[in-house]
């Protein structure tokens, strides 16, 4: 990236931030990322004209097309899909420096970026920080307070991280209703578990699928047992907000997914990626809803066993912004 700017500590730079999510705001997470040790920048957020630094995310219109078409290409790895036709930046006129950042399932571009930030944990790119989408919804780790988050459709309560990294006098087993979904995007593997769990209990089905559009999830989860909360797609690291959400309202989740990052506590939820197949998770599904003091006992545990770490984070910023090297 010969010709990249370099960044001073405590200078003033604009800041553009491109195809990110409806309703994005970049004062609740990365300005103050921007703001705090070991950057200082005085940053001004910019619409057009030139620019010092870019964040690039894959939800504007030209970035869903590439995507689509890689989908219809590829269709299921269940490894995760490639990123490596995603790259559809232009060549750089000003040559800002440019981060790409998403925290859905897609795999980091390799070159034309300084510094990406995404799900993947894997250390094969050292210009890559795992970066989860879960760690957005506690804007403390930046330095903010509490009550924003990224989600589209938000819980009503905003739950701070220490909230669930303690135990708590869980009470699922008093909940009269067994299990539900909210759903937008029917992936197979969570309409087959729908359908399974079926056979013990009755699943209601939420969301966009169901014609049944929810505004606030804790409002629904809460009243519940269960909540189905399976991740878009099976890769280690790709960890969202689904089961922050279910057990933030009381439900014990039920997980699908890979904590790569080995943050969550396994006993707090049940997940279909440790069973050898959808049978033997009903099964436990079963065991532990006959059991009130069972589902007492697992919603009462942290989900939490571990703080966020945004050291390596900074250190992959740190590198392209500050060093005025490569970041590769």
């Amino acid at each position: 990236m010969s010709g990249r700017p370099k960044l001073k500590q405590g200078s003033r730079i604009r800041v553009k931030f491109v195809d990110f999510w409806p309703g994005f705001d970049p004062n609740l997470y990365f300005i103050p990322l921007l703001q705090a040790t070991p950057f200082f920048f005085d940053t001004e957020v910019c619409n057009s004209g030139a620019t010092d630094l870019e964040f690039h995310s894959v939800f504007g219109i030209k970035s869903h097309r590439t995507v689509r078409g890689v989908k219809r290409r590829l269709r299921r790895l269940i490894t995760g899909r490639t990123h490596s036709n995603l790259d559809y930046a232009r060549v750089w006129e000003s040559k800002p420096l440019r981060v790409w950042f998403t925290g859905e399932n897609v795999r980091p571009p390799i070159g034309r970026w300084d510094a990406t930030l995404s799900f993947d944990a894997d250390s094969w790119m050292s210009s890559n920080a795992y970066f989860p989408l879960w760690w957005q919804l506690f804007p403390e780790l930046v330095g903010v307070s509490g009550g924003a988050r990224p989600g589209i459709v938000p819980l009503s309560r905003f739950q701070p991280l220490e909230t669930f990294m303690s135990n708590r006098n869980g009470r699922a087993g008093s909940r009269d209703l067994f299990a539900c979904a909210i759903i937008s995007n029917p992936e197979p593997m969570r309409m087959r578990a729908i359908e399974a769990l079926g056979r013990i209990g009755r699943v209601d089905v939420f969301g966009r699928v169901a014609g049944r559009p929810v505004e606030d999830k804790f409002e629904v989860f809460s009243k519940y047992q269960f909540a189905l909360c399976f991740e878009n797609d099976l890769y280690p690291g790709y960890v969202t907000e689904k089961v922050f959400d279910a057990w933030g309202a009381g439900a014990i989740p039920l997980w699908w997914g890979v904590d790569r990052g080995d943050y969550l506590n396994d006993s707090a939820f049940i997940n279909l990626a440790v069973h050898d197949d959808l049978d033997s998770f009903v099964a436990k599904v079963a065991d532990v809803q006959g059991s009130p003091e069972a589902m007492d006992r697992i919603s009462s545990h942290a989900l939490l066993k571990s703080h966020p770490n945004l050291d390596q984070v900074r250190r992959i910023l740190g590198a392209a912004l500050l060093s005025g090297n490569e970041a590769r």
